[in-house]
């Protein structure tokens, strides 16, 4: 077996000549802080006392303007976020409307689902899939799905004229164990897989596995690749750690032991960080990293024990830290104990981070600050009104399962994601549906506080992809997945049609 040691930590701080940031060691906001956090407050007191809204635009979905308000009363600045980055305009204008694009999604019950058996042919879980990055640009539409049992298989989920035509499907038995994440490469050449506590790569040409990473004693629950370096993939699992991997020290051969180029130890649990050796009981799971957008030297992470997120610093040795300041899934939710975030996806314009609560709400934070947003958004139904005016401060969208469906808690295997073009997001659920909202709002975290809600499956949706602004698919732990398309025409049909059921599902507006 071939073994490779790691370099130094150098070798990560020196990714980009940019200098490393300073320690900040104080708990109290910076002017910055500050004046984000004003200019929120700003917008949540104006929004209340605003005129009604101008008839929408007709632009098409993907155009979507920034455009600056200029000062706020306080003297700070409507436009959020660091210079050179997109951000998010605190603006009153126009909106488009979107939502009548959401409800046109439908879902053929013959061309659009596609079953995955086992070979006992027993219907296999499925618990993580990614449509590859050509998806977006119309070239292909290859969607990988990770069973429960270590198959990945590669799908084509184009459009088909009849339900006669077979897609192309080709699979390979990677794993034993359960596939919690897939993430392509930013050329499609290289799929990267989290199956317990390995990271695998797989050459999508030869269809053969390349190398493997094992530094983790826990299930990997996410990995995501440098935005910027195609050669570096960081993973963070239910051991609570986090590695920083460079591929380029793989020697070729698929055993081949290499170590991580940097490591945070126990990234969610401060009390154990600084041990080397922590009992697996006091492990607080890391279940979602994604980079800051712009940059490939800050990491962000969430963690199974509570709604704080957390800001590495890669470029420095010891992996300087920022956090969210106060945990909203207590402060903002009405909760008298904290619930984990199981999943993390980038908002629109990159300037707001949408996390999954275990409690079934969607907290959305601040990218530049990690502070929870201070709009308030109440779930219809669930809340009294005189009790939601008491928590005006509050943050999160409705709850992603409607209170006649479903009350429990999600599992951490649902997930969240955002389309391509960042103005939807979707979310899973336990209860077989999936649940679509419009992000767009130049103005606040939600366009409309009623999702547009996606059902068709048996069983709870865990996984979720976007090929592109028109197309999702949705993976269900019984084993299908169903592709969702928008055609306006085909849903006006759909519900205009008495026996339309037979043949298709589409879209509700709750």
């Amino acid at each position: 077996m071939a073994t490779i040691e790691s370099p130094t930590r150098k070798t990560l701080a020196n990714v980009t000549n940019t200098p490393r940031l300073a320690v900040n060691h104080s708990k109290k906001r910076t002017r910055r802080h500050t004046e984000e956090h004003d200019a929120l407050l700003d917008l949540h007191e104006t929004s209340k006392k605003s005129a009604p809204l101008e008839k929408p635009i007709s632009n098409p979905p993907d155009s979507h303007r920034t455009v600056s308000a200029g000062p706020s009363p306080r003297g700070c600045h409507r436009r959020l976020g660091h210079p050179g980055r997109a951000t998010l305009s605190v603006l009153s204008t126009r909106r488009c409307a979107a939502r009548p694009l959401l409800e046109s999604f439908v879902s053929s019950q013959t061309m659009d689902v596609h079953q995955f058996r086992n070979d006992d042919n027993e219907a296999s879980s499925i618990l993580s899939c990614a449509y590859s990055n050509g998806s977006n640009r119309e070239k292909e539409t290859q969607l990988a799905v990770g069973t429960g049992r270590g198959k990945i298989e590669i799908i084509d989920t184009s459009e088909r004229d009849s339900c006669e035509s077979t897609p192309s499907r080709w699979s390979i038995q990677a794993y034993d164990g359960p596939i919690f994440d897939l993430q392509w490469n930013k050329d499609d050449v290289t799929l990267a897989a989290a199956c317990e506590s390995t990271l695998g790569l797989i050459d999508i040409s030869t269809q053969a596995l390349t190398g493997r990473f094992d530094a983790h004693t826990a299930a990997i629950k996410s990995i995501v690749w440098d935005p910027n370096d195609p050669a570096i993939i960081s993973s963070g699992g239910r051991d609570g750690n986090i590695y920083v991997w460079d591929i380029r020290l793989h020697s070729g051969a698929y055993d081949a032991k290499v170590s991580p180029a940097m490591t945070i130890k126990q990234a969610h649990n401060p009390t154990f960080r600084k041990k080397r050796n922590v009992p697996q009981s006091t492990s607080k799971s890391v279940t979602s990293i994604l980079y800051v957008p712009n940059s490939s030297q800050q990491l962000v992470s969430s963690g199974s024990s509570d709604g704080i997120l957390l800001k590495w610093d890669l470029r420095s040795v010891k992996a300087t830290m920022e956090e969210t300041p106060e945990d909203p899934t207590v402060a903002y939710s009405g909760s008298k104990r904290p619930r984990g975030i199981t999943s993390l996806a980038l908002g629109s314009n990159d300037s707001l981070i949408y996390g999954l609560g275990i409690d079934g709400m969607v907290y959305p934070y601040l990218t530049s600050t990690l502070y929870a947003h201070p709009s308030a958004f109440h779930s219809t139904g669930s809340r009294k009104d005189d009790e939601m005016e008491s928590q005006a401060s509050s943050a999160y969208l409705p709850p992603t399962e409607s209170q006649t469906e479903q009350r429990s808690s999600l599992s951490f295997s649902n997930k969240l994601a955002t389309s391509p073009c960042g103005r939807w997001l979707s979310t899973g659920g336990t209860c077989g549906n999936a649940y679509l909202y419009d992000i767009s709002s130049m103005s606040d975290v939600v366009f409309d506080r009623k999702p547009v809600i996606l059902s068709g499956h048996s069983q709870g949706v865990d996984a979720l992809s976007w090929a592109s602004s028109e197309m999702l698919a949705l993976c269900s732990y019984g084993g299908t997945v169903r592709v969702w398309r928008a055609d306006p025409s085909q849903a006006r049909r759909c519900r205009e049609e008495s026996d339309a059921e037979w043949h298709w599902r589409w879209a509700n507006a709750s």
